[in-house]
């Protein structure tokens, strides 16, 4: 109420018994139905326990592999297919490039054009994408979960470019 706080984000949700969760959810909701409720896990039954949105931590490592080796791209579409729709549940996932417990994009995406292509990549994927603190320049630094200094004038203003495009392109797109 004092902070206007839009949402929480549970770390290690799969460790707590869903009644927890569902409880949690009813309090929160009662008094603030906007809230975002953010599972830091992704197990499906967590969706069924109130939270509308979960990490998608499947897809970035399928990603990678698919950077580099393009012939084995299908088993991105399977992956994502296969969350949809179970018992008609929508299922909402977090998707990133990076977070605090990754390496930066920029790392495996070593030219701007795959830099470009991952940002695509991300900004077209159903979901909820997450851009984090310095990717959409090619920042290099290892992100933390402590404040991470961004060196803005140090980044590729074409990268910045790209996902600013992109941005536009899924606020505009209902299908996005």
């Amino acid at each position: 109420d004092d902070f206007g706080i839009d949402g929480y984000r549970a770390d290690a949700s799969a460790m707590v018994p869903d009644d927890f969760w569902t409880a949690w959810r009813k309090t929160l909701k009662a008094k603030h139905p906007d809230l975002l409720l953010l599972s830091e896990s992704d197990p499906f039954n967590l969706y069924k326990a109130g939270f509308e949105v979960a990490y998608d931590w499947k897809t970035l490592p399928k990603f990678l592999l698919a950077l580099n080796r393009p012939t084995v791209a299908g088993i991105l579409a399977d992956t994502i297919v296969s969350e949809q729709g179970q018992d008609s549940i929508p299922v909402w996932r977090l998707r990133y490039l990076e977070n605090h417990d990754q390496e930066r994009i920029a790392k495996a995406a070593s030219t701007l054009e795959q830099r470009k292509l991952a940002a695509a990549f991300l900004l077209t994927l159903p979901g909820l994408p997450l851009i984090y603190a310095g990717q959409e320049i090619g920042a290099l630094n290892r992100p933390s979960i402590d404040r991470t200094k961004v060196d803005w004038d140090a980044g590729d203003d074409t990268l910045r470019a790209s996902y600013t495009e992109l941005i536009g392109i899924r606020k505009a797109s209902p299908a996005l």
